[in-house]
């Protein structure tokens, strides 16, 4: 059981490491405004509103490659119950981006397909590299 419980712990944290990596590029590709106060909401609300689509759609690929790396890393440190596991660590992800969407207003379309996508995509992620004969 320690081994599963660790095994979401470090699914999750690979997950978070590949967002990180992916805030980074994103902004790099489409860097906010130098005196952007990230404190201030209405400063973020513009940010948001002012991204283009392509940046939106790129943080969308970030989120969906992390719980994919999230799953996979899951699964693969898994002793058991794989499939669990990974629905697990996607219910933890999703809930951490329900949060940040709390406080960063995304688009409502953003949000809907960002909310479909994490658990089927955390599952397809550990079913990539799961045992082929175990069952839940």
């Amino acid at each position: 059981m320690k081994n599963n419980v660790l095994a979401v712990v470090i699914g999750i944290i690979a997950a978070m490491m590949v967002v990180m990596l992916g805030d980074r590029i994103a902004f790099s590709i489409f860097p906010p405004p130098e005196n952007l106060d990230f404190n201030d909401p209405v400063s973020v609300q513009q940010l948001v509103d002012g991204m283009p689509i392509a940046a939106h759609l790129l943080l969308f690929f970030n989120w969906s490659v992390s719980a994919f790396v999230g799953g996979l890393v899951t699964t693969k440190l898994s002793k058991s119950k794989w499939q669990l596991l990974c629905v697990i660590t996607g219910a933890l992800l999703l809930t951490a981006n329900i949060l940040n969407m709390f406080v960063i207003p995304y688009p409502i379309w953003l949000i809907m397909i960002t909310v479909l996508m994490y658990l089927p995509v955390t599952y397809l992620g550990g079913k990539l590299i799961a045992p082929k004969t175990e069952s839940v």
